[in-house]
């Protein structure tokens, strides 16, 4: 008996750890999910990597800026493209991750997005 319970404490351990390491952000997106059915979640990244940085400052429950391990993302607000991406590996001369208008080749112009202002 002494050995099942200690190997379901260290699974549970092992679990938690897991879910610690691989889902840092799992638990905010969760949240969010949960208090606006509206949220999003990039298709590009996951609930697991997915970092919102700069919140909307109004009442709405919205990221306006936030990255994954692979991108940096804007949110536009916009039905057809709720969003823009730019790879963290482009080179953009005087790039600023929270700035969407120093971001260089991003799909900004490929879908004509209309910014909020």
């Amino acid at each position: 008996m002494k050995n099942k319970l200690g190997g379901w404490v260290f699974i549970c351990i092992l679990l938690g750890i897991i879910l610690l390491s691989r889902g840092r952000y799992l638990w905010v997106n969760l949240w969010f999910k949960l208090i606006e059915p509206e949220y999003v979640i990039p298709e590009e990244s996951s609930i697991f990597d997915f970092k919102p940085n700069v919140m909307n400052p109004g009442s709405g429950d919205w990221w306006v800026y936030g990255e994954d391990s692979k991108n940096y993302y804007y949110f536009t607000g916009s039905e057809d493209n709720p969003y823009i991406l730019i790879e963290k590996s482009i080179d953009c001369p005087n790039f600023d991750p929270l700035n969407y208008k120093s971001w260089c080749n991003t799909n900004l112009n490929k879908y004509q997005i209309q910014i909020r202002p």
